[in-house]
């Protein structure tokens, strides 16, 4: 029952598929259980989210809903103009939206208590903000036409999460 046809197509009682479309169909299956899990994390123990909860999740890590790479999550839900999604079409969508989905929910971003961050930086913002003293520099002539009343804070980090006050 272990026949050796060449070295990259042994079949074995295991498998029966050659050793290189196993490893692609485990591969598969082990998407296929993080998708899964992932959905089942983001539900909640519930069977379906709502895309603007999906987005919420999203923006306290600091991923905002127009992040480029979310293109393919937004037409997944904005085509079928849904409101809310299942757990099972999660499961199907992460797949495709697999690296963001893996670092916003696995704590990989660059900064992964973003909303801490936010805290602290917003705090730093509203400190910094009463502070009228000094002049608007006039050596750069477009910054001399600044008007010195407005004031802002924005960060992108190399994860892409942003913030702006």
């Amino acid at each position: 029952l272990y026949s050796t046809f060449s070295k990259d197509s042994t079949l074995t009682m295991n498998n029966l598929l050659p050793p290189n479309e196993a490893i692609k169909m485990r591969r598969r299956q082990s998407f296929e259980n993080f998708a899964s899990k992932m959905a089942s994390t983001l539900c909640d123990g519930k069977d379906e989210i709502s895309v603007a909860q999906i987005f919420a999740k999203m923006e306290s890590r600091g991923i905002l809903s127009d992040d480029p790479r979310l293109k393919a999550l937004h037409l997944d839900t904005d085509q079928k103009n849904k409101l809310t999604i299942t757990k099972s079409e999660l499961t199907q969508i992460i797949p495709r939206n697999l690296e963001m989905f893996k670092k916003l929910f696995s704590q990989k971003l660059a900064i992964p208590d973003f909303e801490n961050f936010k805290s602290r930086i917003t705090s730093i913002y509203e400190e910094t903000k009463q502070n009228r003293s000094g002049k608007v520099a006039t050596y750069i002539p477009q910054i001399a036409k600044a008007d010195p009343n407005l004031f802002a804070v924005s960060m992108c980090t190399v994860d892409g999460q942003q913030l702006h006050l």
